[in-house]
Parts: structure tokens; C-alpha cells; sequence
């Protein structure tokens, strides 16, 4: 369905540039082999795979010569073990490698769209307010590894706002064609690996 919407979408386009930004994520956390089974694989599908097939449907569909980008958001959590966040810190490591592989595949090959990652670091979202607020099912606030880190950053201020995170992307696009393949923003908060 999605792979059908991007091909008629590109195939229509008379822009001048196509980015498409990749941020999707089904949330939900908590110990492997302890939360639900169903929701454990719906989160490896929709965060490990889904990302990977999306990208493919977009490079696919690119008509030549198509001043075109694929922007893939990835976590700390790509490079830091959080505990609960198993399968989203896995979906965003082999996310940032899929990256790796496929902007020196469009460099071997000389052609578009360019390829890049992006790890936003701390950003304070409604939803990061609300986990912090609420525990995963079965634990107590204070058993939330790295809770307390997360929860005194939110209340002193510190963190990004979604609004400042993507005027920081957009003034980064398109990347240097030589440049890094995973570009950082912003800070990881100390202590919220657990």
C-alpha cells in the first residue's frame, strides 16, 4: 500500500526536490520475553522492518535525475543499551548500518536519491513525557532503568523541543555528499541507559 503511494506519488512529482523523512516508530517497551508477545513482534515489523523495506520503496521509485533524499531518524538508543527499549535500540542500529551500506552503494553507482541517518539526541516529546510519567506494564517508576536521569533532565529544561530538532535537520539538508553518514544533533542524556 505504501510502496504503491510512493511510486504513483514519484511518478507524478514536478518539484524540484523529494526528501522523505523517515520517523515512523510503534512504541512500547519492556523487558524481552516479558511483554506481550503479539506487541513484541508487531514492534520488530513496524521498527526493524518496516524502515528498511520504506527506504527501498522511495530509492526504487525515484525518477532519474530527481534532486531526491531519504532521511532515516535514528536514537542514542542505536549505540547505547536501553534497558526495556530492546527492540527499538536494535531497529535503529541496523537502520544506521542499512544507511551505511546503501549511501556507499548510490556513491558506487553515481546515482540518486542521497542517503543519510540523523540522531536527533535528547528531545523532550509529548510521548517521552508520558513514558516517563508511566511506567512500562509490570514495573514501578523507580525500576524504569534510567528513569530518574530522563525524568530530572525533563524537569530542569534540558532536552530539545521537536520544533527546534527539525529546523536543526532541515538547515543540514542535504548532507555533504563527503560528509559523515550519521549526523548527530543535541545531547544524550547521562545515566538513562540504566
Amino acid at each position: 500500500m505504501v510502496n504503491a503511494h510512493l511510486q504513483e506519488e514519484l511518478a507524478s512529482f514536478r518539484g524540484e526536490r523529494a526528501l522523505f523523512i523517515h520517523n515512523a516508530n510503534l512504541s512500547g517497551s519492556g523487558f524481552v520475553g516479558e511483554i506481550d508477545e503479539q506487541l513484541y513482534r508487531q514492534q520488530v515489523l513496524a521498527n526493524a522492518a518496516a524502515s528498511l523495506v520504506l527506504g527501498d520503496a522511495f530509492i526504487r521509485h525515484c525518477p532519474e535525475g530527481l534532486d531526491a533524499g531519504l532521511v532515516m531518524i535514528s536514537s542514542a538508543s542505536a549505540k547505547f543499551a536501553m534497558q526495556g527499549m530492546a527492540v527499538y535500540g536494535a531497529a535503529k542500529a541496523a537502520m544506521e548500518q542499512w544507511v551505511r551500506a546503501v549511501r556507499a552503494e548510490r556513491k558506487r553507482r553515481g546515482t540518486g536519491p542521497w542517503v543519510v541517518a540523523i540522531r536527533p539526541g535528547f528531545v523532550v516529546t509529548d510521548e517521552m513525557r508520558a513514558t516517563y510519567a508511566a511506567p512500562p506494564d509490570g514495573q514501578t517508576r523507580d525500576e524504569m532503568p534510567g528513569a530518574a536521569a530522563i525524568r530530572e533532565a525533563i524537569a530542569s529544561g534540558r532536552g530539545q523541543t521537536p520544533d527546534g530538532v527539525a529546523q536543526e535537520i532541515w538547515s543540514l539538508l542535504p548532507p555533504d555528499p563527503e560528509g559523515r553518514t550519521v549526523l548527530f544533533l543535541g545531547e544524550f542524556i547521562e545515566g538513562s541507559q540504566g
